[in-house]
């Protein structure tokens, strides 16, 4: 039987893992330096970890996860919408939904700084690629459902999807990027919003 874990040592372990990445990278971040800050050893971290990679997955995984969960949540709920239904309450859905991702993007503000700052190195380098995939993936099945004729008429190609919804989630996360306060989140996105929906209306129902 192995030896029992202290109490309270990988906890302490991620708070000293978190300063140390968010203040040089993943890659620039060292075990050893967040050992001495958290009182252990470095194979303390290996036994708990595994590896540097074990530590920011455990930092940032679940904030990740939540996000994707509920952007592939809120687009599942659209699309067991009828057609009519869709094409009638696009904009109105995504307004009522939106503030949900930003709130839970500002309650865990931190580990979206590791996401997008820090991430380089990591399985977690390609995050906002993956986001935009998703939100991607819902635009064409929408065009489907709806019978627009904005893939079919050259409007749109599945590149220009991808290009627009990477566009808007890296515009999203670049608020984390500069650190700008939660108010000022909430003013710019639902300026940014209403020119995304101008663009979307003009490639979805000209």
């Amino acid at each position: 039987m192995g030896k029992p874990q202290v109490a309270g040592v990988y906890e302490k372990i991620l708070e000293c893992a978190k300063k140390e990445i968010l203040e040089k990278g993943f890659e620039g971040a060292s075990l050893r330096v967040i050992a001495q800050e958290a009182g252990t050893s470095t194979n303390s971290i290996y036994v708990r970890f595994k590896d540097k990679v074990g530590v920011f997955e455990a930092l940032v995984q679940p904030a990740a996860d939540g996000l994707k969960e509920i952007i592939q949540s809120r687009q599942n709920a659209f699309g067991s919408m009828s057609p009519r239904e869709q094409s009638e309450q696009v904009m109105e859905y995504s307004d009522q939904h939106f503030p949900d991702i930003l709130a839970y993007i500002y309650d865990h503000f931190a580990e979206f700084q590791l996401l997008v700052s820090c991430s380089y190195g990591t399985p977690y380098a390609n995050f906002i690629h993956d986001l935009s995939t998703i939100d991607a993936e819902c635009y064409r099945r929408y065009i489907e459902a709806t019978g627009s004729d904005a893939l079919t008429s050259g409007r749109a190609s599945e590149n220009l999807l991808h290009l627009l919804s990477s566009g808007f989630y890296s515009s999203l996360l670049e608020l984390v990027v500069h650190n700008i306060s939660r108010e000022d989140a909430e003013k710019d996105m639902s300026r940014l919003r209403k020119f995304y929906a101008v663009g979307w209306e003009h490639i979805l129902h000209p």
